[in-house]
């Protein structure tokens, strides 16, 4: 076995979806868009008007653009100017993920920004 010189550290990739593109986040009858995904987490786009209970699970179908959809599950653990950061207890596949990137990056090649890699876990 080769030894690395310097030991990868796990990376979430991290897609900030044109507006667009943005997924919708159908938890209950409420319905908010997802600002940007990374495996863990994602940040929701939050009316200062909806009262979030910081105690209660979230969960529900995480609606793509293309139609696709996955059941997530999470806590919101974080609210800033830019919306409310939800960690998954059940997320998306870091294959879907990856391949968000692609289509976005296929899509809107002059938009480098739309994917990142995050390092802070």
């Amino acid at each position: 076995m080769i030894a690395q010189p310097h030991p990868q550290r796990r990376t979430y990739h991290r897609i900030r979806f044109p507006i667009a593109e943005q997924p919708r986040w159908i938890v209950g009858d409420a319905s908010f868009a997802v600002v940007d995904l990374a495996e863990a987490n994602c940040r929701l786009r939050w009316r200062g008007d909806t009262a979030i209970d910081w105690e209660l699970p979230l969960s529900g179908i995480l609606r793509f653009a293309d139609g696709d959809q996955v059941w997530i599950e999470g806590q919101a653990v974080r609210q800033d100017s830019a919306g409310i950061v939800v960690q998954f207890t059940k997320g998306v596949t870091f294959k879907k993920v990856v391949a968000l990137q692609r289509e976005l990056l296929r899509k809107y090649p002059a938009r480098r920004d739309l994917a990142t890699a995050d390092h802070s876990r």
